[in-house]
């Protein structure tokens, strides 16, 4: 997985040879900022897959 910043300031995330899109999330430093990630549905139509994600931060001290 790369990611990289569009000209409007979006950030691209892309996973191997798929399709990327912007990425419409909150942005964490680090995926250990995060307590969980679910993802309840992938969607597979017409050869294009669509993840749904929903993730939880995690607690600071």
């Amino acid at each position: 997985m790369t990611w990289e910043n569009d000209a409007e300031g979006r950030r691209m995330v892309h996973l191997a040879h798929l399709h990327s899109a912007p990425c419409g999330g909150t942005h964490v430093r680090s995926l250990g900022d995060l307590a969980e990630v679910v993802l309840p549905t992938l969607k597979v139509k017409k050869g294009r897959i669509r993840v749904s994600y929903s993730a939880a931060h995690r607690e600071r001290p």
